[in-house]
């Protein structure tokens, strides 16, 4: 074989001299069967192919199928899938209601979702990164002020808000926030709720560290007395 053919064609040439060798008894054979390769109208042959395909796709479209909901026949292409829901196929009718009927909003970006199970009230929240990623960070949070016996019932839309006014930036220092602070660290009795959670930046929760806010020196006052503002005032509408 020429060393510069494609590595493509060296696999359709070996493919094609395996069945002829496996159809073939003898060299006359094979000379037979290669005259009649060399007589085939090539062009004509990969329009037919190219036909056969597209009428086979046809086809598959227009088979019949049943809704998974409703069980009536359908074209396959009138079948719908829906995201976040299983994979089972359903006509326009029933997943308009399944979408109706199990549409929540995300308590993080406000998006509309569809899920097969509820979540807790709250705590809903739609399939993306972002949206998962700070689920998870108010869980984790919640789950270190439990294992301490503190309260633990910061909620998915409380967090969404206090991000929102903070600007999604550190509540110290107004950089990004990459990390959720109690105010009050745990171990003083306060836990992980709205009143006492806020966004920080690596930097400035490692400086403010576990000393209680009237302790902390490394952070300005100015700032301090601002996040401590705000958290009061999430205090009193709770009242």
């Amino acid at each position: 074989m020429d060393t510069d053919e494609p590595l493509e064609w060296e696999n359709a040439l070996y493919e094609i001299r395996w069945h002829i060798v496996r159809n073939t008894q003898n060299p006359e054979e094979v000379n037979t069967l290669l005259a009649y390769l060399h007589s085939t109208n090539w062009e004509a042959f990969r329009a037919r192919l190219l036909k056969k395909g597209q009428q086979s796709e046809e086809e598959y479209q227009q088979q019949l199928r049943a809704c998974s909901q409703c069980e009536q026949p359908f074209p396959r292409q009138e079948l719908t899938r829906i995201a976040g829901w299983n994979r089972t196929l359903y006509c326009a009718t029933c997943a308009a209601a399944i979408r109706q009927a199990h549409s929540y909003i995300c308590q993080y970006c406000h998006d509309i979702y569809v899920r097969l199970q509820p979540q807790p009230r709250d705590m809903e929240h739609c399939r993306k990164s972002i949206c998962e990623y700070e689920h998870t960070r108010v869980v984790t949070q919640n789950v270190r002020a439990r294992k301490i016996k503190e309260p633990a019932n910061l909620t998915l839309k409380q967090w969404a808000k206090t991000l929102n006014h903070f600007h999604y930036k550190c509540a110290y220092c107004q950089k990004s926030y990459e990390a959720c602070d109690h105010f009050v660290p745990l171990g003083m009795g306060i836990g992980s709720v709205a009143q006492n959670c806020v966004p920080s930046c690596y930097a400035c929760n490692l400086k403010k560290g576990n000393w209680h806010p009237d302790a902390v020196s490394t952070i300005q006052n100015e700032s301090m007395q601002a996040v401590r503002h705000y958290l009061e005032s999430l205090e009193k509408n709770k009242r």
